[in-house]
């Protein structure tokens, strides 16, 4: 995400407060991804592929570092680097973190919305991408999706140490869309020879849908730059 502060409205300047989703948007129209930098390799691609065509989306991530991150209310995919995970074996015993290798997923959209109610589930309020080679793709297992959507709720206020970790209303929702990188898909045509990071994605993907301890264990990791300048 871009460090400067998000407002309230997509891009066509109508305002992302919505209590009732009557309006079904287009993913990724709340808010804009940043754009590449002029004269850059990645500005090259996007021109000739587009920023929504499998090109531009792998581009987008495996060239981060040539999106501009000065524009305002903007998104961007991060350097996985900078988050600091686990790792194996016997985290337990060792309690061993190191920064991240290579995402798991690309980031296709962003969406960042003031609501007086909840988004039980993304397709409500938005229609989710439909990109050809890449939300269609066949990862090999029929347990892993080629596109993870990832639906949150923020409190728009601190209630207290009596909210019992409630998401009390009106709430800030943040929808992120992936698609799964180019890599994980070579290293799942054969799973058990994968990275640790990619056999541990399809197991999660196997198993959450019928054991809600193992889905508990996906987390989101975030980090806010500049918290000072929003009040």
């Amino acid at each position: 995400m871009s460090r400067r502060r998000l407002n309230r409205k997509d891009s066509n300047g109508e305002s992302t407060r919505s209590p009732s989703f009557q309006r079904i948007r287009l993913s990724g129209s709340t808010i804009p991804r940043a754009p590449p930098r002029s004269g850059s390799n990645l500005a090259d691609i996007i021109e000739k592929y587009g920023p929504t065509s499998a090109e531009g989306i792998h581009a987008f991530s495996s060239m981060k570092d040539e999106c501009d991150d000065t524009v305002d209310h903007a998104y961007m995919n991060a350097e996985t680097s900078l988050f600091h995970l686990r790792i194996g074996p016997n985290y337990k015993k060792t309690k061993t973190k190191a920064p991240s290798c290579n995402a798991l997923c690309d980031l296709i959209s962003c969406d960042f919305i003031h609501a007086e109610t909840f988004l039980d589930n993304a397709k409500n309020a938005f229609n989710l991408p439909n990109i050809p080679g890449v939300t269609d793709v066949d990862t090999g297992l029929e347990y892993v999706p080629p596109m993870f959507v990832v639906n949150s709720w923020l409190p728009t206020k601190d209630h207290g140490a009596f909210s019992n970790g409630r998401i009390e209303k009106p709430s800030y929702i943040v929808v992120m869309v992936f698609a799964i990188s180019e890599w994980v898909l070579e290293e799942l045509k054969d799973v058990e020879k994968a990275s640790p990071g990619v056999r541990l994605f399809a197991e999660w993907c196997r198993v959450s849908d019928t054991d809600p301890d193992f889905k508990g264990r996906f987390k989101a990791i975030g980090m806010v730059e500049d918290i000072e300048s929003l009040g």
